[in-house]
């Protein structure tokens, strides 16, 4: 792919908010390319389904798809330096899809590509819950992963056990790798009291000093590597909410009690947390 592929791709991105399917003439009339140029390069972007094409209202359409606003989100993390190559897939979500990579120094590092609306957020949409309006999925991807982007920032800072931010795309994360195991896999842990206090520790700062939840906390977002949790996965925190901070230590202290026999009473740790 060269500049002219790129140039379209990036011009039906910032067309996205305001039209679902972005009419060729539209296309044609503010961009560069002659009809046979444009011709060619919505054939060669098509061929790659790095976006759609449809007939409206009888009239030839196009918008970007998923994996053309990744190859953005690739090239920009490559143009600052972030990223170097990119490799296999790491891991599935509901709403992203995670790659390893590697830097410019050949470190691996990992790669988020957000991509809302295949599941959890239509299911939302079907039963008339819309929390999000009339935005499109190309936005509240890109919403996402700037959202957790700035979570991560923050609470590495303060010095919460989560990935370090290395760099954001359009709707990708690049961040540190965290070679270790998931706390729902029940690993044999060296001083899960240590673990359990750790894990409390980064729910206090991201209270705190960030002023956000989890949201999702659970065993399958916990990485732990020689006995340091880390807590992955925030696109979805939220503003400090009593009743999501209760269901999030809730699920964490009724696994620690059932697998390693920790008690630990939840009102105790509220008024830490809050402290």
């Amino acid at each position: 792919m060269g500049p002219p592929e790129f140039s379209l791709l990036k011009f039906l991105l910032r067309n996205s908010d305001s039209y679902e399917l972005v009419p060729k003439k539209k296309i044609q009339e503010e961009t560069e390319f002659n009809p046979t140029q444009l011709e060619y390069y919505l054939a060669k972007l098509l061929k790659l389904k790095l976006i759609y094409h449809e007939k409206n209202l009888g009239y030839d359409a196009y918008k970007i798809t998923f994996s053309g606003i990744d190859v953005i989100s690739i090239k920009k993390l490559y143009e600052s330096r972030i990223l170097k190559s990119l490799s296999t897939i790491i891991g599935e979500g509901k709403e992203s899809e995670v790659y390893a990579g590697y830097d410019f120094d050949d470190n691996k590092i990992v790669v988020k590509f957000h991509r809302i609306g295949r599941t959890s957020y239509k299911s939302l949409r079907r039963v008339n819950k819309d929390p999000y309006g009339r935005k499109s999925w190309v936005r509240l991807s890109i919403e996402n992963a700037e959202a957790e982007y700035k979570a991560l920032t923050c609470m590495w800072k303060n010095g919460a056990r989560v990935p370090r931010p290395i760099g954001l795309g359009v709707n990708a994360i690049a961040m540190e790798l965290i070679d270790g195991v998931q706390l729902s896999e029940k690993p044999e842990l060296g001083d899960p009291e240590k673990v359990l206090d750790e894990i409390i520790s980064t729910i206090k700062i991201a209270y705190t000093c960030c002023k956000i939840i989890h949201g999702d906390l659970s065993p399958y977002n916990i990485m732990v590597t020689n006995d340091i949790p880390y807590i992955i996965d925030w696109p979805q925190s939220s503003r400090a909410s009593e009743e999501t901070l209760y269901r999030d230590l809730s699920h964490i202290i009724s696994f620690f009690e059932k697998e390693y026999e920790i008690v630990r009473e939840i009102p105790q740790i509220l008024s830490y947390i809050r402290g």
